[in-house]
């Protein structure tokens, strides 16, 4: 599993999700244009990454943050995020990482959802977002926020590792 990071991401939509494919045994790479620490905010955290890489990853998570419209200007960005989201088995987009992927055309003719504020910015590119907290079109899983990501990853993890998912209770 990789985990884009960026200054301005928000700290728990990186964070909050790795949670449940952690507990299924699956490791997360968090990766950054360059590596080294990122600021995120919300709560204030330096995370540390590693440069981009090329891969195919099971999963890719795409959190949210202030800083996702610079993300979408930067072409090398664009390439890389464009690249390891076409070879991931699944892409879990939260909150504004869900516009992110959107200026990068990776959701044409899917429905998706993010955090409420921005669907003005949905409506505005043509691809009105839902107000479900959970939208999961299969390759593409988007949350609305750092809360729904935790449900979301607990879902891909059911379908994709169905042996090490836990109970409500925990439990294997």
């Amino acid at each position: 599993m990789v985990a884009l990071v960026y200054d301005g991401v928000v700290s728990r939509e990186v964070l909050s999700p790795i949670g449940p494919f952690e507990a299924a045994g699956a490791s997360c790479e968090l990766q950054s244009d360059g590596g080294g620490g990122r600021d995120g905010f919300d709560p204030y955290e330096c995370i540390e990454t590693v440069p981009f890489a090329s891969c195919a990853p099971d999963v890719l998570i795409v959190p949210g943050g202030f800083g996702w419209k610079r993300l979408a200007r930067d072409p090398a960005i664009g390439v890389w995020l464009t690249g390891v989201a076409g070879r991931a088995g699944t892409v879990l987009a939260v909150s504004t990482g869900s516009l992110l992927l959107d200026s990068l055309g990776l959701v044409e003719t899917r429905s998706v959802t993010g955090h409420w504020l921005s669907a003005h910015a949905f409506e505005q590119s043509g691809d009105p977002a839902l107000s479900e907290r959970i939208v999961d079109t299969g390759w593409l899983v988007t949350a609305a926020g750092a809360v729904s990501a935790i449900r979301a990853a607990t879902q891909i993890v059911e379908r994709i590792r169905p042996e090490a998912a836990l109970t409500p209770t925990g439990q294997r």
